[in-house]
């Protein structure tokens, strides 16, 4: 049965451990980034709560971005640049003395 994390071999105790370990040190931060981590929390849960309207106008401009424009299909597609032909060398001549 495969795991959460996406592995499918069992892990040991102690492997799990030392893999949590690593993912704590990793993502571990400052006092100083906690605190400013707060505030800009803090900042932006007391803001002011957007409407429905902006919300669903924000999501109807992320959807549109993604979606495929109708006006790249109807230009005709980049051709491949062809190859340069082989250019014969002008060999300078040697002269008999």
């Amino acid at each position: 049965m495969e795991r959460r994390d996406g592995m499918l071999a069992p892990m040991t105790l102690w492997e799990h451990e030392a893999d949590r370990l690593s993912r704590r040190t990793a993502n571990a931060r400052t006092d100083v980034e906690k605190v400013m981590l707060r505030r800009q929390i803090a900042e932006i849960a007391s803001g002011p709560k957007p409407s429905k309207a902006e919300l669903r106008n924000v999501v109807r401009k992320s959807h549109a971005a993604d979606a495929p424009k109708p006006y790249d299909a109807m230009q005709p597609a980049t051709p491949v640049p062809a190859d340069h032909p082989v250019r014969p060398k002008r060999r300078l001549p040697v002269e008999d003395w």
